[in-house]
């Protein structure tokens, strides 16, 4: 809790994701609570308590799907990796 009360870095992540969760150990009611009245985010439930599955992971529940971000941000990120990868511009009709 103390770690999401005081580390807002990932906030400008939001920018860089068409979908934002949290995985969050399903028996922490204060920062579900928490992360649903601060943030739009989707939140993951982590049953650590459970036995590790034969793929070395915990049973995750899915608590709130994330909303999809389309906003210019994630566009803009996408076009200019696209621009730097291609060696072009979108204004330019080359490829």
């Amino acid at each position: 809790m103390s770690d999401f009360e005081a580390d807002t870095k990932w906030e400008n992540y939001l920018n860089f994701c068409h979908y934002f969760c949290f995985a969050i150990p399903k028996s922490d009611e204060e920062l579900k609570e928490a992360i649903e009245t601060t943030t739009d985010a989707g939140i993951l439930l982590v049953d650590l308590k459970s036995e590790i599955q034969e793929d070395m992971s915990y049973p995750v529940t899915v608590y709130r799907s994330p909303q999809s971000r389309s906003g210019s941000s994630v566009s803009l990120v996408y076009e200019t990796l696209y621009e730097r990868i291609l060696g072009w511009s979108g204004s330019d009709n080359q490829l």
